[in-house]
């Protein structure tokens, strides 16, 4: 018994070194951001992101969405990847921006946290998924370029032989 009391005061002991405003086992932790040599460029190049590519994909989306000319299955696939990068951009960056000059604590509840990251991530799988379809399009349209107008052909024979 002697040996577990005399443990424990060495251990409070080791632990008494800090302030007495600093012993709450309850206290928020303190956390200090990055210094402001690394901050203000990652900033300065985050907003330059954010607002080149909220442009850009919004001019996107609106000159395949305006002309009719525009609408093809390459630039529906474009629109697709315009849309999705907005989604992220809107979704993720500045609450990256945030969380660079406010470490700690989280500003918003956990239903925001949740949503933020669904939308990041659905939008990344969006991204994904798009770049796959188009390969895959692509694919098909070099390797085999004639088996389009052979499906019509065939379904074409297939549409007169129902009609008679």
């Amino acid at each position: 018994m002697e040996a577990l009391s005399t443990a424990l005061t060495v251990l409070s002991f080791n632990n008494s070194s800090a302030s007495a405003a600093n012993r709450t086992p309850w206290a928020e932790p303190v956390f200090e951001r990055d210094h402001l040599a690394l901050i203000l460029p990652l900033s300065v190049l985050y907003v330059v992101i954010f607002v080149f590519g909220v442009l850009g994909n919004i001019s996107t989306c609106i000159v395949i969405g305006r002309n009719r000319q525009m609408r093809t299955a390459t630039n529906f696939y474009l629109f697709s990847l315009a849309c999705s990068d907005l989604l992220l951009l809107i979704s993720g960056l500045p609450l990256e921006l945030h969380k660079i000059w406010f470490p700690y604590p989280y500003p918003f509840n956990e239903p925001v946290c949740v949503i933020q990251g669904l939308a990041a991530e659905t939008s990344a799988n969006a991204t994904v998924l798009t770049i796959l379809l188009f390969t895959c399009e692509r694919y098909i349209a070099i390797v085999h370029p004639l088996a389009k107008h052979q499906a019509r052909r065939r379904g074409g024979r297939l549409n007169q032989s129902l009609e008679v």
